[in-house]
């Protein structure tokens, strides 16, 4: 989780506000350039009339299906594009859906943008005219691999943590985005005002771009803390476990009761993250929701949920801090005493055992002993 400031003062759209301007960049840009891809007749060529987009789109069904059962997009994606509605909104899907969506429904891209010195290097200038299919597969492949790329870019984990560890790295992941906007023929002045603008709320441009890339925020945010809750919940489990175990050889076959110290403060524990998890899960589907309904965002106060999300998620980072504390705490004084318990019973074997091995040594002797005297008789 890319989280070093503190929370209780400061939330996590604003302590992330040089990555949201890069995601508002990019969710900008990128659904510009997709949509394009679909909707205009030289490429895509589909409608923008949602119930006629879902008609178009399904004769690409069995493909759509293909990309499903081979993992590259999720149930709930299928369903974005074959909504029971039977009404498509591609500013509904993720970028990642549209990029998976476009290399199968989509046969004719542009050509990418290039310089004049580029230009001037092995381009056959009558291939258009020739309409040689060969160099328009080599133009879709090119204009795909910086599609790729771009996306190599969104789904980047490790960006969020490095531009708040280095706030410099922004500059040079901006011209990297913007240097393949351009080349993908992108008018990148369009969205300079994304990078200056002081309050990037204010931006009427990318509006719904930065309600998108904040509910994202947010959305990943709410993951880790799941993910978070998982891994303390799996400890508590397994130190309750091993702590009743070691508990009960000590005491021979009796149970330790749940209401001893230290077991009855990881129950109580163990409640209290369940009840922060079923917080994140209703969380999380109050920011699944947000997406959509950006389309009504004129009519509806997208941008009051999502503060309070980001005050109910901060809350519950706090919250979730303070219990992955106390798992630490048990786990090294439970494991502790656990490791204690099994060495005192260790010990307990090793004398019983050699008090056996004494006793039968000795009662070895004396037969020996016994046995002699009967034979010199």
């Amino acid at each position: 989780m890319a989280f070093s400031l503190d929370h209780k003062t400061i939330g996590f759209v604003q302590s992330n506000e040089k990555f949201l301007r890069l995601r508002t960049l990019i969710n900008h840009a990128c659904y510009e350039l997709y949509c394009k891809l679909f909707l205009d007749p030289n490429y895509g060529g589909f409608s923008r009339q949602p119930d006629i987009i879902y008609r178009e789109l399904s004769l690409h069904r069995e493909s759509v299906e293909s990309l499903m059962n081979n993992g590259d997009i999720s149930e709930a994606d299928f369903l974005a594009i074959y909504p029971p509605s039977e009404e498509t909104y591609l500013r509904e899907c993720s970028l990642k859906l549209l990029h998976k969506l476009c290399e199968v429904c989509v046969k004719t891209f542009p050509k990418i943008a290039i310089n004049e010195e580029e230009e001037d290097i092995g381009r056959d200038d009558d291939a258009d005219d020739r309409g040689d299919s060969s160099y328009l597969a080599l133009d879709n492949i090119a204009y795909i691999n910086l599609l790729e790329h771009l996306q190599t870019i969104i789904h980047d984990d490790k960006l969020q943590q490095r531009l708040m560890e280095n706030p410099h790295e922004f500059d040079g992941k901006w011209k990297e985005i913007t240097d393949l906007l351009q080349k993908l023929g992108y008018e990148v002045s369009k969205v300079s005002t994304i990078k200056s603008i002081d309050n990037l709320d204010a931006c009427r441009l990318c509006h719904v771009a930065y309600m998108r890339a904040q509910a994202e925020l947010l959305s990943t945010e709410c993951t880790n803390l799941l993910k978070t809750t998982d891994v303390n919940t799996l400890t508590l489990n397994r130190l309750i476990s091993n702590l009743k175990s070691a508990s009960s050889l000590e005491a021979k076959g009796k149970m330790m009761e749940d209401n001893v110290s230290p077991m009855k403060e990881m129950k109580d524990l163990k409640d209290s993250i369940e009840c922060s998890v079923n917080m994140l899960h209703v969380t999380h589907d109050s920011i699944q929701s947000v997406f959509g309904e950006l389309k009504f965002w004129k009519d509806k106060n997208i941008e009051g949920d999502l503060i309070i999300l980001d005050e109910q998620l901060n809350k519950l980072y706090v919250q979730v801090s303070k219990q992955s504390r106390s798992v630490s705490h048990y786990f090294n004084t439970v494991s502790f005493d656990i490791v204690k318990i099994k060495e005192k019973i260790n010990n307990q074997m090793e004398k019983n055992v050699k008090f056996v091995k004494t006793h039968e040594n000795e009662c070895k002797e004396k037969k020996i002993s016994l046995g002699f005297v009967s034979i010199g008789l």
